[in-house]
């Protein structure tokens, strides 16, 4: 980020690289600082969550949830990844969604992911106006 000069003159013919400046600035800031703090504070976030509303037996479910950074193109390395670290992986879809048992019947479904993934989009949102409002 430049150095801002509060106050101060300036000529007309130089109040227009003055405000570009400005603005390439504070898109660098958004797009290098702000989104990654954003997506870095709603994973998270998700994770908290997750812990917290998972099913519980013996709790190694509920706690094996975390984030990590996604391997993506230049174009989309601002992304997270929220997941359920091995063995528990297995159980998420079978937890969520309900099961057959193998001798008959079936389990009923237990909603954690969804209601989590849901609120991600105004989560995402917040986390990244209280950010840009920073600068």
């Amino acid at each position: 980020m430049a150095k801002r000069r509060v106050g101060g003159k300036i000529r007309v013919d130089e109040l227009v690289n003055a405000v570009m400046s400005e603005l390439d600035d504070f898109g660098g800031y958004v797009t290098n600082t702000a989104i990654r703090a954003a997506v870095k504070k709603t994973s998270e976030e998700a994770v908290k969550e997750l812990k917290s509303t998972s099913p519980r037996r013996t709790g190694e479910y509920a706690a094996s949830w975390t984030s990590d950074p996604a391997n993506r193109p230049k174009a989309e390395q601002y992304s997270e990844i929220v997941y359920s670290e091995a063995p528990h992986y297995r159980l998420t879809h079978l937890l969520e969604k309900g099961h057959r048992k193998r001798g008959g019947g079936s389990v009923s479904a237990i909603p954690h992911i969804g209601p989590v993934e849901a609120a991600l989009g105004e989560k995402i949102e917040k986390f990244l106006k209280e950010e840009v409002n920073k600068y």
